[in-house]
């Protein structure tokens, strides 16, 4: 194929970027060689690619030490949080009717506090039982008091009021839904194979609110690095009562599916130490 020469291609001025600022990669020297690459060849096929790859990190080192500009680029690339979905999160912050977030014991729930942290305007408060509330709240508030997440225990009386003022403020309540209580209600939703119960009360509560629901995960792969998933789940807002059972359990189907993507994907990041399907099949 040829090319046409840069000069005779013609660029819009309007609404674009210097054309320069795109080939700043081609601007920066070369600095490997023709010598290096048959080198790398020829070890790879002589000697085996384990002795290839050993090389490769000492090459990558020296590219790390004497490449300050690229290790500047690299770790701007590798950041400590890297967020899919987050144009759902602002959306939701733009519409300012607040939302929910619900995830499981996949990953990190703490990620849900430190997204609110790095999204200026984005409040959220965790909505969860009162045998847990306490412990968490403290693992959560040894940072500065401004960014202590808001706690709200279930169970009690007034827990409804204050999820619902918060989110008429535009926060976000956070909650998990992946593992039932005592008697509360739950569905039976087949899960990696076979059924399990899923608790049905917090899609019920955003049912009855008529807020948006969105699936959240913070994943953890690996040194410091953690990956935040947001994915629709429902959207109540337009919810009519006599619909409101379909819409919640198909809202629950979405949400195991989302879940059981989650631990095929990342199978270490779901904590699990009980029979979880154990009651799946009596329902």
């Amino acid at each position: 194929m040829v090319r046409e020469p840069l000069e005779a291609v013609s660029v819009p001025r309007t609404g674009t970027v210097p054309r320069t600022s795109g080939l700043e990669w081609a601007a920066q020297p070369e600095r490997g060689s023709a010598l290096l690459l048959t080198l790398m060849a020829f070890v790879a096929l002589r000697l085996g690619r384990p002795v290839a790859r050993g090389i490769l990190y000492v090459i990558a080192a020296y590219f790390f030490v004497f490449a300050p500009r690229a290790r500047r680029q690299a770790r701007s690339y590798l950041r400590d949080i890297s967020i899919e979905g987050e144009e759902l999160m602002r959306a939701a912050l733009t519409a300012g009717k607040g939302a929910f977030l619900l995830g499981a014991h996949l990953g990190s729930f703490e990620m849900m506090s430190a997204v609110g942290r790095r999204q200026p305007g984005l409040h959220v408060a965790l909505a969860m039982y009162t045998q847990y509330a306490s412990r968490v709240a403290a693992l959560l508030g040894n940072g500065p008091p401004e960014r202590a997440p808001e706690i709200i225990p279930l169970g009690q009386l007034e827990s409804m009021l204050r999820i619902r003022d918060c989110l008429e403020q535009g926060k976000f309540v956070g909650m998990l839904a992946d593992r039932t209580f005592d008697d509360a209600p739950a569905e039976s939703v087949a899960f990696l194979g076979e059924p399990a119960l899923f608790p049905s009360g917090p899609m019920r509560v955003a049912a009855a609110l008529r807020r948006p629901v969105i699936f959240m995960a913070g994943l953890y792969r690996g040194g410091n690095h953690y990956h935040v998933v947001f994915r629709p789940l429902a959207d109540f807002s337009q919810l009519t009562r006599g619909a409101r059972e379909t819409a919640v359990r198909a809202a629950i189907e979405r949400y195991v599916a989302l879940l059981e993507e989650g631990c095929r994907g990342d199978p270490y990041n779901w904590f699990n130490f009980y029979d979880f399907w154990r009651h799946g099949a009596d329902v």
